[in-house]
């Protein structure tokens, strides 16, 4: 790719030297000139000195315009080019009876701008390489900016409409923890439980969109493709959810507050891409599903869960054991959404299809409106598997429910605060 690259610059170049010998000879700007061409390029330092630097302006101009619209060129195409370039020299040096200018001098000419733009060349990409890497540390992990500073062409900063994975994350009760801990100690913990998110997101490969208080948005898919954002953005949330029990246990002890991190996780189309005024912008992703990702996290408080995920993320994890917790519509939208939550470390393995049959047959009899016998039943998975709290929430529903019971029922309950 490189020689092919650099075989066709050399080709363009040399067409635009043999423009510039055309325009010499046609134009009667240049008519004032013929007397030094006549006596030879050899002979007249003036005139080399002119030919070239038109030569090699009128490489650059077609050098640039046909860059401009064609990234690549084939092997074949740019020797054929070049010969072409090499060609138009000695046919118009031949045709005009321009005796004292050599092929070879002109080749030389056109190869000397040649280098010349691709030298000049070379120091802009670096520094639009580095301009990529210092834009995009802060989103990315150190080894997808170098990708993206090697194949820069992967790379789009204009908003696009694309299929992504969007993680929101916040601690469960952090406003009681910024009470009882002076503000110097809070900013060092929040430094370091962020740095410790951020580790793991740039780990599975994601991309931290930004930080909201004592909450985080990242998202998977872009810049750069991944075939399995869904999965890489679960097990992102599974380890900060292992992290952030290591990491409170201590101040969780200190403080007597119980401290976690609850993440909602949903995948669909959003826009993507640099948004923010003229002077200042951010690479972030905005849309409906962006905020159905919003709206998902908090409603881990009524479930006592740490992280729920939307039916379209759960989906494409089939090797990552996940378990049902229920159909809701969340304030804000018209369309349901079935909820998932990991089985570990609720259940292990061998108990998690257990649990998995006997609550989607609560569940089952729960969108019947047959409250009672869901009650019942969800009691009886709670005696069993104590752990899962969804359980719990889903066995206080159906009580409510029995009391006042609802004038029409479809099965999905309707959120209608955010959280």
């Amino acid at each position: 790719m490189k020689l092919s690259r650099s075989l066709r610059l050399l080709g363009i170049s040399c067409v635009g030297a043999g423009l510039a010998l055309f325009l010499q000879h046609r134009l009667d700007a240049f008519s004032d000139l013929q007397a030094l061409f006549d006596g030879g390029l050899a002979t007249s330092g003036s005139a080399a000195m002119l030919r070239s630097i038109v030569g090699a302006a009128a490489g650059a101009v077609l050098i640039w315009k046909l860059e401009a619209r064609q990234k690549r060129m084939a092997l074949g195409e740019a020797v054929l080019l070049s010969w072409f370039g090499l060609f138009s020299i000695s046919y118009l040096a031949a045709h005009f009876g321009v005796d004292g200018i050599p092929v070879v001098s002109f080749s030389l000419t056109a190869l000397a701008s040649t280098f010349g733009l691709y030298a000049a060349r070379s120091v802009f990409n670096e520094d639009d390489r580095l301009r990529l890497a210092h834009a995009f540390r802060s989103y990315v992990s150190p080894a997808l900016v170098d990708e993206l500073v090697a194949n820069p062409e992967a790379l789009k900063l204009e908003s696009e409409r694309k299929e992504l994975t969007i993680f929101f994350s916040d601690i469960q009760n952090f406003t009681s923890l910024s009470e009882k801990v002076p503000p110097d100690e809070l900013m060092s913990i929040l430094n370091r439980y962020f740095s410790g998110v951020t580790e793991i997101i740039f780990r599975y490969g994601g991309t931290l969109d930004k930080f909201m208080g004592d909450g985080v948005m990242a998202f998977w898919n872009a810049p750069t493709d991944s075939v399995n954002h869904q999965k890489l953005a679960t097990l992102a949330a599974i380890d900060v959810d292992a992290f952030s029990r290591e990491f409170f246990k201590d101040i969780s002890a200190r403080t007597g507050l119980a401290l976690s991190t609850r993440v909602g996780l949903n995948t669909g189309h959003v826009h993507v891409g640099n948004f923010g005024s003229e002077s200042r912008f951010t690479y972030t992703a905005v849309g409906d599903e962006a905020n159905l990702a919003a709206r998902i996290e908090p409603l881990n408080t009524r479930y006592k869960t740490l992280i729920l995920m939307a039916n379209s993320t759960a989906e494409r994890c089939v090797d990552i054991p996940l378990l049902f917790v229920d159909e809701v519509i969340v304030k804000g939208r018209s369309n349901a959404v079935k909820l998932f939550t990991p089985a570990s470390p609720v259940v292990d393995e061998s108990a998690r299809s257990v649990l998995d049959q006997l609550y989607k047959g609560a569940f089952a009899k729960y969108r019947e409106g047959n409250f009672t016998a869901a009650a019942v039943e969800f009691e009886s998975i709670l005696e069993r598997f104590p752990a899962f709290s969804p359980a719990e929430t889903l066995r206080e529903r159906c009580r409510d429910l029995m009391k006042t019971p609802p004038l029409s029922w479809d099965g999905v309950f309707r959120y209608n605060e955010k959280s």
